[in-house]
């Protein structure tokens, strides 16, 4: 038996996995590359899609299905197919979209909605662009995975999301989530990074451990779905808060060190 065998290791991206200058440190990379090599599987768990995250094929490749949208799709490199899709509640989406607009068009910076590899962004200079009945049609019409909501204040995104997050219309139907300090996520219900995580090991089949790693709110879902649930030492405090370990920075080659603790 090899010394990773059955450990499912999913780490964030952003401010997890690299640091933040963007850079993926090399002690990293060769801590992955040893995890898989001995059996481990190793994954992205990202708000980004599956194209973005190719940019990391010249130190590793994932040898399983990544997690993209923060956890409404599934995709397989090997493959080169997604292996699970949740699409947003297209009859009620729009709602909070509309919420959002009606009441604080001057603080929004852009507008972003997402279909699998791709995106159509409306940013601040275009904000009147935000309520004609062109931009609400194609908003309507185009089949998400998920949409966001930038703000120009922090607190104000963390606001608009605590706001959406309690409104009981929205059980069951939505996840709304932060990825950053300043935007405001609208997933499905079922697309979030935790059921993601929970799709991968039913997909996988041979997995006996599961070891998460994050920063930010986002990446809750996914720690509390953990067998091991680690939290960089720059996560924010809702996610130190479920996590089971807080580990060094993102500038301290996080990953290299959880690996090294397995």
């Amino acid at each position: 038996m090899k010394k990773y065998e059955g450990m499912l290791l999913c780490t964030d991206v952003d401010h997890t996995l690299i640091a933040s200058d963007g850079s993926l440190s090399a002690e990293s990379a060769e801590a992955i590359n040893y995890f898989m090599e001995n059996g481990g599987m190793f994954t992205l768990s990202s708000g980004r899609p599956p194209l973005y995250l190719t940019k990391f094929h010249n130190d590793f490749i994932p040898n399983v299905p990544v997690i993209c949208h923060n956890g409404a799709t599934l995709y397989d490199y090997k493959s080169a197919e997604y292996i699970r899709t949740v699409w947003l509640n297209e009859e009620k989406a729009v709602k909070p979209l509309m919420y959002a607009i009606d009441s604080y068009l001057e603080y929004i910076k852009c507008i972003t909605f997402y279909s699998l590899n791709y995106q159509r962004q409306y940013n601040a200079d275009s904000a009147a662009d935000f309520t004609t009945e062109e931009f609400i049609d194609e908003f309507s019409s185009m089949k998400k995975n998920k949409y966001l909501i930038s703000f120009t204040s922090e607190s104000l995104a963390h606001n608009v999301q605590r706001t959406f997050a309690t409104d009981p219309s929205y059980d069951g139907i939505f996840d709304f989530s932060r990825s950053w300090s300043y935007g405001v996520e609208a997933l499905p219900f079922d697309g979030n990074k935790g059921s993601g995580v929970v799709y991968l090991k039913k997909h996988l089949g041979n997995v006996t451990k599961t070891i998460c790693v994050g920063d930010f709110e986002n990446d809750i879902p996914m720690l509390k779905v953990a067998d091991i649930a680690y939290a960089v030492s720059n996560a924010c405090k809702d996610a130190k808060d479920v996590a089971h370990k807080v580990t060094v920075s993102n500038d301290e080659s996080a990953i290299a060190k959880v690996i090294s603790e397995l």
